[in-house]
């Protein structure tokens, strides 16, 4: 198993990490190169242009039926939920075949009003409370993952 994140603006890369070094297991970071840092938390990370779309490509062709995902964008998340494992937001939301279609359309109504210059969603800040619910959601998936095997 593999956790493949979508790592341009991940919020919760030290949850993630935690949880690999509790369980051994590998994270790939995919972020393009105006995101490049130089940290050893994220070592095993790969740059790629930062031409639109470039991530999500590169992950949808390396994906596999044994890796995790973590994102936020809902088209990745729609393109890899029957080629992997899981699909998890860094809200710890888990995507689903059931859920995935109304999170597409409540996209597709946002990007209408942003073009009505409307006024779109009240996103709030993140806190620990946050970091601490997507870290028990992705530790409940992984421990699950490993009990089927």
């Amino acid at each position: 198993m593999r956790i493949l994140v979508d790592g341009d603006a991940c919020p919760v890369k030290k949850e993630i990490k935690k949880i690999s070094l509790k369980y051994s297991i590998d994270v790939i970071y995919y972020t393009s190169v105006s995101h490049y840092t130089f940290d050893k938390l994220f070592h095993n990370t790969i740059y790629l242009d930062n031409e639109a779309q470039e991530v999500d490509i590169r992950i949808i062709n390396d994906i596999t039926k044994e890796d995790l995902l973590i994102t936020d964008d809902y088209g990745l998340a729609c393109a890899t939920l029957e080629k992997c494992k899981a699909v998890l937001s860094s809200s710890g939301n888990i995507y689903t075949k059931d859920n995935i279609e109304l999170l597409l359309f409540q996209r597709h109504l946002a990007q209408l009003a942003r073009k009505k210059r409307e006024k779109v969603s009240n996103k709030k800040k993140r806190n620990e409370e946050a970091d601490e619910h997507f870290y028990q959601i992705l530790k409940t998936v992984v421990e699950k993952e490993i009990d089927n095997k």
